[in-house]
């Protein structure tokens, strides 16, 4: 696997970066004047336009709390003032993420997980298309290690991916393929873990590689939450640098497709409570 190869190879600060990749950074050097305006100016039309329906009828748009290609996710308050994310499409890119939008309606609709929010309404229309849903609290993990640069213990990291690996069980059991088991969409508040953004959800049935996107992710995950507190000097690999025990590596290796894989994400949970709360 491309991922698992690329590990060996790079710096520890290009690890500590390792899921850069998958962010859109606003402080690319590259980005014209022109794309900057263009930007602005679509979120003030956005603002304005998709959610004044909004704002007089059910829901009050409070601020912006993510963005991604094809969608944009909001906090907001119902008429009982509680809190919701509405998360909408954005009508100039609706037909290429039609399919997925659609997916992961249906992938909400099966899922019934404290740690997932609910999905509470499915708004549609010629001005907008988007989701109300149960709001989760906390801030994602990217933030917590890229912008705070929160270093993680062993034991936090344990804490942390314990509770990661528990939702996936719940997702993998269903025949749901998360897809997107990244950074960016792990929230942690108070202790607790939450998984968001089910966008690239799909039934494992329709992925011809079953499994696999989920298994890499979860051990690009778990190297990002321990490099995070690693402070020693470059010794080439995760492999000798993070001073993990044989079964620790072991646990990694079958998750990034090094060894044979785990026939279930049940087999890699119980492996890693096992050998990781000996630490």
């Amino acid at each position: 696997m491309v991922y698992s190869l690329r590990m060996t190879r790079l710096s520890i600060d290009e690890r500590k970066e390792i899921g850069s990749r998958y962010f859109n950074r606003k402080d690319n050097p590259f980005k014209t004047a022109k794309v900057i305006m263009t930007n602005f100016f679509y979120e003030l039309i956005n603002r304005d336009l998709k959610f004044r329906r909004l704002r007089s009828s059910d829901y009050k748009f409070i601020r912006k709390i993510g963005e991604g290609k094809f969608s944009t996710c909001y906090y907001a308050e119902n008429s009982e003032k509680k809190p919701v994310a509405i998360k909408y499409l954005k009508n100039r890119l609706f037909f290429l993420s039609k399919t997925d939008y659609n997916s992961e309606i249906k992938m909400l609709r099966k899922i019934d997980h404290p740690k997932i929010p609910k999905l509470l309404e499915v708004i549609s229309g010629k001005q907008l298309n988007g989701l109300v849903m149960e709001y989760m609290p906390g801030t994602s993990l990217r933030d917590m290690i890229y912008k705070e640069k929160k270093s993680f213990s062993i034991d936090d990291a344990y804490k942390i991916y314990s509770q990661i690996l528990e939702i996936a069980v719940y997702l993998h059991e269903k025949e749901i393929l998360h897809n997107e088991f990244r950074p960016q969409n792990i929230l942690y508040f108070n202790g607790d873990i939450s998984i968001v953004d089910c966008g690239f959800s799909c039934n494992v049935s329709d992925d011809l590689d079953g499994f696999e996107s989920d298994y890499v992710c979860l051990g690009e995950m778990l190297l990002i939450i321990l490099y995070s507190g690693y402070t020693g000097e470059v010794k080439g690999s995760w492999q000798s640098e993070l001073g993990l025990s044989d079964e620790q590596k072991n646990i990694l290796m079958k998750l990034l497709y090094i060894k044979e894989p785990y026939e279930s994400i049940r087999f890699a949970y119980d492996d890693f409570k096992k050998y990781f709360s000996e630490n």
